[in-house]
């Protein structure tokens, strides 16, 4: 059995980039293990959805690492491993051809994409995206398919709605909310985007679902609950993810919508951490816990882990952050919205240029919507809700004032 000071279960965007940082700190040779599922060494995953799946980056532009930067590095990288058994214990977890042990463990197994039990689910050309693999899969659907019914209108639905539209392929975007990106937009956002789409030839079925999805060897149709079928010559389904904790869920790890960590994302298990989308950590900045799925979570989350594991122990300290590309619209989201009593727009929603702002009763900015804004001033709002300064909305929706002027 081969025995390693760290060992990361997972090859996605956590471990990359904590590859990355351990190997900036100075880890020593030798000592680091990486175990992944996929087939491929740690991506981007952004791109699965936009530039990749649309052709507009190849394939080695999207990996974290260079080529060769894990043998040169001297870092033992195990692909295609299905870890079976995790024994915190004995300190050590094996697949049906490795045992590995570990002093220190990250969990970084990230979400699966949440699968829906229909008829016709098992056909070619029923997609669900999570891999680079998956991605391909869908690219090479797209050239051949003049239609496609989408299931879902969160990230992955509205993203590839919007790549297979630019791709020439008719889109169908089939959703159970009223509208788009319900739980991160408002009514009034929602409504712009749905124009947006609309206007671009996207047509959107809301308050619907999928029943059944018609074909032989391939789908030829989908069933909503109405009773109608649209014909289809793909379907693509978005329904969310969940966090991968299965093999810990029978173990001494505390589990509660994912892995439970605190502020330095250590589990409650001495030498085990957790990071990316599996993890639900405490979160500093607005004292509760959080689980967060983006691309900005886990290269910021394996950045700081790396350097909590060699010892450099501060608190994760980061504004959660989303962001996203639809069509030629690219816009960012920070802070938790939830936490906000009441919205303040600066700028019209409908000229696509403009400032969501959620604050709380005593005034202090939870969330930021920015569309339209240069990146610089969009960052600046993050530094607002980390602050947690008080703005009253009329000088928050003050378009005479610059964003920066709030910050000071």
């Amino acid at each position: 059995m081969d025995r390693f000071t760290h060992v990361i279960l997972g090859g996605g965007m956590v471990a990359g980039y904590a590859a990355k940082e351990m190997v900036k700190q100075g880890v020593s040779a030798d000592q680091l293990c990486i175990i992944s599922m996929d087939e491929d060494l740690p991506y981007c995953r952004p791109p699965l959805s936009k530039q990749f799946v649309r052709g507009e980056e190849d394939e080695a532009a999207i990996f974290i690492n260079d080529d060769g930067f894990y043998e040169d590095n001297d870092i033992e990288f195990v692909l295609n491993a299905w870890v079976r058994s995790v024994d915190l214990g004995e300190r050590e977890l094996s697949s049906r051809k490795h045992t590995i042990g570990f002093e220190n463990l990250l969990i970084a197994t990230g979400a699966w994409p949440r699968q829906l039990d229909l008829p016709g689910d098992d056909l070619d050309g029923v997609h669900y995206l999570r891999t680079l693999v998956h991605s391909k899969t869908i690219r090479a659907d797209a050239a051949e398919a003049e239609r496609a019914a989408i299931v879902g209108a969160g990230f992955i639905g509205m993203e590839l709605a919007s790549s297979l539209t630019q791709l020439g392929v008719e889109c169908t975007l089939i959703f159970r909310e009223d509208h788009v990106m319900q739980g991160r937009f408002t009514e009034r956002m929602s409504r712009f985007f749905e124009q947006y789409y609309a206007e671009r030839g996207v047509r959107l079925i809301p308050r619907s679902e999928v029943t059944a999805i018609a074909g032989d060897e391939r789908p030829n149709g989908v069933t909503l609950s109405d009773g109608e079928t649209l014909p289809t010559d793909m379907v693509v389904i978005g329904a969310g993810v969940n966090p991968e904790i299965g093999l810990f869920e029978e173990g001494p790890l505390e589990i509660d919508d994912g892995i439970i960590a605190n502020e330095y994302l250590e589990t409650d298990v001495d030498g085990v951490y957790a990071a990316g989308d599996v993890v639900r950590y405490h979160d500093v900045i607005f004292d509760r816990a959080r689980r967060f799925e983006h691309e900005d979570n886990a290269r910021m989350q394996g950045k700081h882990v790396a350097r909590v594991m060699l010892g450099e122990r501060k608190p994760f300290k980061h504004v959660p952050h989303f962001y996203s590309d639809m069509f030629d619209l690219s816009w960012n989201y920070w802070g938790d919205r939830t936490l906000g009593e009441r919205v303040t727009y600066r700028g019209e929603v409908e000229s696509g240029e403009f400032v969501a702002w959620w604050t709380d009763a005593d005034d202090r900015v939870t969330a930021c919507f920015t569309l339209g804004i240069p990146w610089k001033q969009a960052e600046l709002t993050a530094k607002i809700i980390r602050t947690r300064r008080q703005i009253p909305p009329e000088v928050l929706a003050d378009t005479s004032q610059s964003i920066e002027d709030l910050v000071e």
